[in-house]
């Protein structure tokens, strides 16, 4: 259950910003959307699971998918994960991992740091990395507007069917 609380961002700051705290995260909960909120996961991330947001992420357990179904990871901020990562897709704009990097993809606009080992990964860290992150976040905007079009369309066919019947 997600769990929301507000956190001051300084003294000299007026403002609060909301952090979303989640026990752990699995697929079957979904797509995680923490959008403009900074999200802590107490636990850890199962293979399968999704989380997307605008801000930071910091994971207290371990993220443990596979390469056949990954956990996928995609914030504007930075992502720390304090335990290892296996089977993982991570686009962030920097990634700190307290422990082993295995069997990951990871983007990462400005830095990678991995206290661990790491095997079997993809890393691409740099400008490029925003480049390919700029593209995927076009690929899915375009799919959700695709979704909303469908939506649309069959909205407007039931409609012009409930006219017809109706004159």
């Amino acid at each position: 259950m997600a769990e929301e609380t507000e956190q001051s961002s300084g003294p000299e700051e007026a403002t609060e910003s909301q952090v979303i705290t989640l026990d752990e995260v699995t697929m079957e909960r979904g797509t995680v959307d923490l959008y403009d909120h900074d999200g802590v996961i107490s636990g850890n991330v199962y293979r399968g699971a999704v989380l997307r947001g605008n801000a930071n992420l910091a994971i207290e357990g371990e993220i443990l998918g596979v390469p056949e179904t990954r956990s996928v990871i995609e914030v504007a901020g930075d992502v720390q994960v304090d335990g290892s990562v296996t089977g993982a897709k991570i686009t962030a704009r920097n990634v700190v991992v307290s422990g082993d990097l295995t069997d990951c993809q990871i983007l990462a606009e400005g830095y990678l740091e991995v206290h661990g080992s790491m095997s079997n990964c993809q890393i691409n860290v740099g400008s490029r990395a925003s480049l390919i992150r700029g593209m995927n976040h076009k690929r899915l905007e375009a799919r959700s507007f695709d979704q909303k079009i469908s939506e649309l369309t069959v909205q407007t066919s039931s409609a012009a069917r409930k006219f017809i019947r109706g004159y």
